[in-house]
């Protein structure tokens, strides 16, 4: 089930958007301008049979923050060593996480879209790049949450999913959910459990995608605890009196109140 909500969002909410659109850019360029030190040496670590020469050719004269998406998501999905170079990789990077800002994911699904990032060592990270990283990862989560629907792509936990492929902890990002107070995220939340999760036999939610493993199930431990479940039920109860909502809307929420409601909530 799918659900698509239409919402009103008022002055001061629109304001809010915008500063967190000029942030995003501010990171961004932070990026542009932390990474600037590595340079490419003539050559991909690409397989040639997913990248063509002329691909190659133009991924090493275009200047980075130039590169279209169609032929950075090449690059991004190509097959590639075991242990991948870190100083080609993070010459790219700050133009994966531009177009990521602007919800254009150089993949073929959104879960993957950073995954290569997690085949680098920590030790290959340095203190200032890990703490950009952290900073781009929360400040894009909250713009995410802020904006509803954020993108044209499935629930919110394939950012969840895409986020945790980077190897970084980002256990944050359910407590940042609760916190943020727009309507927008309690929709995505609404969204989550109407299409993103399975209802086990013991009456507890999963999440249901097919990109999921052992780096989400602090998410997991969260849709189940009883904290959360209340607080989003109180959340779904008040939306649902106060706001004068009627056909497939009510239906489709109602829906998810029941399914907060299985046996083991």
């Amino acid at each position: 089930m799918k659900i698509i909500f239409t919402v009103q969002i008022d002055c001061t909410q629109g304001i809010g958007i915008c500063v967190m659109e000029k942030e995003m850019k501010e990171i961004i360029q932070k990026g542009y301008n932390l990474f600037a030190r590595y340079k490419l040496n003539g050559k991909l670590d690409v397989c040639p049979c997913c990248v063509s020469e002329e691909e190659q050719e133009l991924l090493l004269s275009i200047p980075v923050e130039k590169i279209p998406l169609d032929l950075l998501s090449v690059y991004n999905t190509s097959a590639m060593s075991e242990e991948i170079e870190a100083v080609e990789y993070k010459y790219f990077l700050p133009r994966l996480l531009e177009l990521i800002s602007e919800f254009n994911f150089p993949a073929h699904s959104v879960e993957i879209a950073l995954s290569r990032m997690a085949y680098l060592r920590s030790g290959e990270w340095s203190t200032d790049e890990t703490d950009f990283l952290e900073q781009y990862m929360k400040s894009f989560f909250k713009k995410c949450l802020t904006k509803y629907p954020a993108a044209d792509f499935e629930d919110l936990e394939a950012v969840i999913i895409m986020l945790s492929k980077t190897g970084f902890d980002i256990s944050w990002t359910t407590e940042m959910w609760e916190e943020v107070k727009e309507f927008s995220a309690l929709m995505h939340f609404v969204q989550t459990i109407a299409s993103g999760v399975k209802v086990t036999r013991k009456g507890n939610l999963s999440i249901d995608n097919p990109f999921a493993d052992g780096g989400i199930e602090f998410l997991n431990e969260w849709l189940n605890d009883k904290t959360t479940i209340l607080k989003f039920k109180s959340s779904i109860e008040d939306l649902l009196v106060i706001q004068s909502y009627t056909g497939a809307f009510v239906t489709e929420i109602n829906e998810v109140y029941e399914t907060l409601n299985c046996p083991g909530k």
